[in-house]
């Protein structure tokens, strides 16, 4: 048996399990693997700064209910980057693939984003609470590049954050 969750802006919206024969049922076990949430609302936030060369980690973004997006420039004019969750949100999930590459799963505090493949690069973000069914959910878009004509980098990002409630088993 396949079970498969339906996803919208990171919230896990429903299952449906598929059974030999090509025929969908689903089952109570089934309805029990996947957590169960609505959205309460949403909010879609958007920053980018451009970065001095050597500059040290600063806000970029601040997070409603989730923390802040922050970036640095190098010396070598290339981003990093790290979100930094509230402390309320200790038990968050965070996932963020750089490039293409294979996404970086970690519960590690503060999250440091992997590097770009090269100068220029973007990243995608998706944190949402393990512990229990309401909260933020946020999906961050980031990109980086260098800044040629100062030797600093520029950074850009844009979150969407869904506050979801439980609606029970």
């Amino acid at each position: 048996m396949v079970v498969l969750a339906a996803l919208a802006g990171g919230v896990a919206l429903g299952a449906l399990a598929f059974a030999g024969g090509g025929s969908a049922s689903t089952s109570a076990a089934a309805k029990r693997s996947v957590a169960k949430a609505k959205p309460r609302s949403s909010v879609s936030v958007s920053g980018g700064s451009l970065l001095d060369k050597g500059a040290a980690m600063s806000r970029i973004l601040k997070l409603p209910g989730l923390g802040e997006f922050q970036a640095a420039c190098g010396s070598g004019g290339r981003a990093t980057t790290r979100l930094v969750l509230l402390p309320k949100m200790a038990t968050t999930a965070v996932v963020v693939q750089a490039d293409g590459a294979a996404p970086v799963a970690t519960e590690s505090r503060p999250v440091d984003g992997p590097n770009p493949g090269g100068p220029a690069g973007f990243q995608i973000w998706q944190a949402a609470p393990i512990s229990a069914v309401e909260g933020p959910v946020a999906t961050i878009w980031a990109a980086m590049q260098p800044h040629p004509p100062s030797g600093g980098c520029v950074v850009t990002v844009h979150a969407l954050i869904t506050i979801t409630t439980g609606v029970g088993p």
